[in-house]
């Protein structure tokens, strides 16, 4: 790696003509150059990223370790991107011992999907988006509830029963504001059946 000096100059050896190269600076949005046939690197140029700040609740009290993720939401003006990468979380975070968090790195075009989860509790997401650059989106307040879960047993056509058999509970798309019916369901839980076949899916 190299450390760029004050005009944003760099030297960086050891790389060849059509290598990637990662740019990261504080408070800016990730970006991707490749080498050039010469051997030269293109110029970065970064965009300024944004940040949201808030508060997880989980039963009405602090949430200290909640874990807190954004994702693009697949409505607004960064649906393509939602569904030509995926779902995966763009930031992720922990809230402090008070219960707050911050999510930093967020492209300022996008809509998000804010969500938090608590163990003992069903997740709950916020949207957010989009923002002004170099910004910082307060006052976001994740409310969890108590959560509900589902217990049973696996068993094959003979009634026997099924270790380590895989189970998933999805959260269908029809009532999620910030998914696309393109993506499908989402995955809300999953659990493996013990040596006797029974499974819990909790957290939902």
């Amino acid at each position: 790696y190299a450390l760029a000096d004050d005009a944003g100059n760099y030297a960086l050896a050891a790389v060849k003509p059509g290598d990637d190269l990662l740019v990261r600076a504080a408070g800016a949005l990730d970006a991707w150059i490749v080498v050039k046939p010469d051997g030269a690197a293109p110029t970065a140029a970064l965009r300024w990223g944004a940040a949201v700040e808030g508060n997880v609740a989980a039963g009405g009290a602090a949430a200290p370790g909640a874990v807190v993720v954004a994702r693009k939401a697949a409505v607004g003006p960064c649906a393509r991107l939602r569904l030509q990468y995926g779902a995966d979380p763009d930031a992720k975070t922990f809230a402090r011992a008070e219960g707050a968090f911050r999510a930093a790195g967020l492209d300022p075009r996008c809509v998000y999907e804010i969500e938090a989860s608590f163990p003992g509790f069903a997740p709950a997401t916020v949207a957010a988006g989009p923002f002004e650059p170099r910004t910082t989106r307060r006052g976001i307040a994740i409310a969890l509830e108590r959560g509900a879960a589902i217990v049973g047993h696996v068993v094959d056509r003979e009634g026997r029963p099924v270790g380590g058999a895989k189970l998933v509970a999805a959260r269908l798309a029809a009532g999620d504001a910030g998914r696309s019916p393109l993506e499908g369901p989402q995955e809300a839980a999953r659990a493996l059946s013990d040596g006797g076949g029974a499974f819990r899916l909790a957290d939902l």
